[in-house]
This record gives C-alpha cells, sequence and structure tokens, in this order.
C-alpha cells in the first residue's frame, strides 16, 4: 500500500490496528471460575491426605465475666471444657484477664480453644462448656485459623440472657443450661477447595488450597428463673458439618499461543478488507480528478494519468496488441510510430508525460521485431535441417528396399532348383512310399 500517500497512510494506520488488536484480545479477562458442590467420596480421591490439619483449624474465643460476691471464691479454673466431640481435635486455655484495679469487684475469663479440621470431619461437631451460673454473658468469636480463596470470615457476637421488655414481672430469665440440654450457638461449617489451574506447580498439577467456611444459624437459649441446684449452666458451640465439599476451580479460557492466533486472525482479515477499502477510495479519487481535469480545462496529475494508462493498457496495447501482429505488422506499426501517425503526441503540442509513453512504445515495438526476426530465422535453419534429415533418410530407405528386392529374388531361385532335384516333390504334392514292409 506503499504506491500512494493514501496506501501510506493506511499502512502506517495498521500499527494502530496492531495495538488496539493485542489489546482487545489481551485486555479482557482470560480467566474463568466455575464453582459447586461435590459429593464428599469424590471429594475424598480429589483431596487425597489425611493429615490432620488438612483444611485448617477453627479458632473460638470468648469472654466472661461476673461479680465477684457472686461467685462464692470460684476463679476462671471453674470453667470446664466438659466435652468435645470425636472428629475435634481441640487444644484450649483459660486466663484470669481481670484489671487490676477491678481485682476486688470483678473476675473476667478469657478462654481461647484452637480445633484441627482433618478430612474425615462430618456430622455435627459440638465443643460444650461447663461454667458457674454466675457468668451470664459472654462475648464470642468463631473464625476459621486460615483465609481461604482470599476470604475469610469471622463471626462474633454477645451471648446473655433474654429480656422482654412487655414483661411486667422484673425478674429476668437466667441461662440455665443442662448437660444434656446446653444453650446451643449453632453454626453451619462448610469444607472447601480451591483448584487454581493458572499457577501449576508442574505441567499438569494445580495448586490447592482447602479451607473451611463458617456460617451463622442461630441461638438457642436454654432458660429459667432460678439458678440450677448445682450453680452450673452449659453453652455449646454446635457445628453442623456440610456433607459435600465447595469445589472453586479457575482456568484460563486461551492460552497465549491461541491468543496470538487470533490476533493474527483479525489482523489478516483487517488487511483485506483495508485493501478493498484502499482500492475503491483510490479509484474514486481518481475518477473525481479525471472529471475535474475535463470539466475545469486543468493538468491531469502525472500518478492519475499513469494509473488509468496502466488499467487500460495504453502502454503495450493501444489501438492493436502488437503481440498479435507479425512481422510485417509490427514493422508498419513501428514505422507509423517513428513519423508521429499513430500518436500524435510527439508533435510540439505534446507534454512530457505522453511522449514518454510515445518512447516506451517505440522500444517495445523494436524489441518484438527484433524477437520475430530472430524467431524467423531459426524456423528457417530448422527447417532446412528437417529437409535435409529427411532426404537422408529416403535415401536409405531407397537402399534398403533394393537389397529386400535382390533378396527375395534369389530365396524365389533357390526354392525352385531344390524343388525340382527332389524326388519327394513333384506336381507340387509329397509323393508317398506305398512298399510292403
Amino acid at each position: 500500500m506503499l504506491d500512494t500517500r493514501f496506501g501510506a497512510s493506511l499502512t502506517f494506520a495498521m500499527l494502530v490496528i496492531v495495538a488496539m488488536l493485542c489489546i482487545f484480545v489481551y485486555g479482557v479477562t482470560n480467566i474463568v471460575a466455575t464453582q459447586g458442590l461435590i459429593p464428599n467420596i469424590v471429594a475424598n480421591v480429589l483431596t487425597n491426605t489425611t493429615s490432620n490439619d488438612a483444611f485448617g483449624t477453627l479458632v473460638v474465643h470468648a469472654k466472661t465475666g461476673a461479680f465477684k460476691s457472686a461467685l462464692e471464691d470460684k476463679s476462671c479454673q471453674s470453667i470446664n471444657i466438659e466435652g468435645v466431640t470425636s472428629k475435634l481435635d481441640c487444644n484450649y486455655t483459660i486466663v484470669d484477664e481481670t484489671s487490676p484495679e477491678f481485682t476486688n469487684d470483678f473476675l473476667f475469663c478469657s478462654i481461647d480453644i484452637t480445633c484441627e479440621i482433618s478430612q474425615t470431619i462430618s456430622g455435627n461437631q459440638e465443643i460444650l462448656f461447663e461454667l458457674p451460673s454466675a457468668f451470664q454473658t459472654m462475648k464470642w468469636s468463631a473464625n476459621p485459623g486460615k483465609s481461604w480463596n482470599f476470604f475469610q470470615v469471622q463471626l462474633n457476637h454477645t451471648l446473655s440472657p433474654s429480656y422482654n421488655k412487655e414483661d411486667n414481672n422484673n425478674e429476668r430469665p437466667i441461662l440455665s443450661g443442662t448437660k444434656l440440654n446446653p444453650t446451643s450457638l449453632n453454626f453451619g461449617l462448610q469444607r472447601s477447595k480451591y483448584m487454581d489451574y493458572t499457577n501449576l506447580i508442574d505441567e499438569s498439577t494445580p495448586s490447592i488450597d482447602l479451607g473451611i467456611q463458617l456460617e451463622w444459624t442461630g441461638t438457642k437459649r436454654i432458660e429459667s428463673s432460678s439458678i440450677p441446684s448445682n450453680g452450673l449452666h452449659y453453652v455449646a458451640f454446635r457445628f453442623d458439618v456440610s456433607p459435600s465439599f465447595f469445589l472453586v476451580e479457575t482456568k484460563y479460557i486461551k492460552d497465549d499461543i491461541t491468543r496470538a492466533i487470533t490476533v493474527l486472525t483479525l489482523f489478516l482479515s483487517i488487511i483485506g478488507g483495508m485493501r478493498t477499502f484502499k482500492i475503491f477510495c483510490g479509484c474514486g479519487m481518481d475518477k473525481y480528478f479525471i472529471v475535474l481535469a475535463s470539466k475545469f480545462g486543468r493538468k491531469l496529475p502525472d500518478d492519475v494519468k499513469r494509473r488509468k494508462g496502466i488499467l487500460e493498457e495504453e502502454v503495450i496495447s493501444g489501438p492493436t496488441n502488437p503481440l498479435e501482429m507479425n512481422g510485417k505488422e509490427v514493422s508498419a506499426q513501428l514505422e507509423m510510430v517513428e513519423v508521429g501517425k499513430l500518436t500524435p503526441s510527439t508533435s510540439s503540442g505534446g507534454n512530457q508525460g505522453e511522449r514518454n509513453v510515445n518512447e516506451t512504445m517505440v522500444v517495445r515495438l523494436r524489441e518484438i521485431v527484433e524477437t520475430l526476426e530472430r524467431e524467423n530465422k531459426d524456423m528457417k535453419r530448422q527447417m532446412k535441417n528437417d529437409k535435409e534429415e529427411m532426404k537422408r533418410q529416403m535415401n536409405a530407405m531407397e537402399k534398403t528396399l533394393k537389397n529386400l528386392t535382390a533378396y527375395n529374388k534369389e530365396t524365389a531361385k533357390f526354392s525352385s532348383t531344390e524343388m525340382n532335384q527332389n524326388p519327394m516333390h513333384k506336381n507340387g504334392h509329397v509323393r508317398r512310399n506305398t512298399a510292403p514292409k
């Protein structure tokens, strides 16, 4: 497209087009994420791990406080972790966090529990607290020990007895859950697996991230208007483990080679379209200049005249195509051109461009004349050689024919003599010997 300024501008525009195609193909999101729940048996095969903390840890933190006057010399060590289900492997610490200024009046205790989550965890899991009845308020939090898929949720709230403002009775109920029927804080626990095929460990193994997600499902308070006889109440953290795994996979939509091929394919399509656009626009501009020159008597630009001559084959064809002429016609055409009868542009009124066309035509016609004369001489030489070869072959054939005729005569003469001398042949047939044996 560099033969004209318009073509050059379109060629340089290709750089911008390539940049736009690269942005269009490489700028969009090339990662797709699929997610869903899969059965536990399939997830166990995909996970293929027996570690006790394959899914990380579950962290439960609780803080509770009471008046010392209601504790009757009880301390934070009076708080016990009464029971943990078998699927949870937990460690806990209970610490007295009472500030020095409140030592005489209050007791504040902090409880930290860390449980390992293995692949085999399932069903309902429970952590049971045993607390003196004086501990009626508990500020708690529960969260996974690590983030999963860049996501981590911490659940927290404060557990306290319910209070009904419309109740005229001034007595407030107290938490009084028993060991068999405790006050329960209910959670949903979902095991999760993230497989990242965009970050491969080797050629085919994706990076894997295992973790858990927690969801708050509500509180069930066990309350009464009187203190239990044993002076204790029970609070349970209950986790309902989903029987399915939550699986998330991320993959590339297209690899680098596919995207490069996409850019190349679009670029080739655009080149074809721009070439067609350039041809039609160039033809339109040439028509415009031709009409403008004929209407207003202006000079036709040289490049427009050159393209017009090429498209209409004015340089080599003219009124008659020289390639289809014989030698005499070409010579006559050449003489007419040389004397200026074929194209009158050689006169003083012609312009330089037309004279150049005429000179080119003269040179071309001379070349054709020389070629035809050379081919004519070669043809005559070849015909002479063929004639001599044919004459030589005829002489050889005549000599062979004479030899064959002489041979046939000798053969016939020999055959007749042989038949006359042989007693077994007479009158053209063979005489049989009929003598008895």
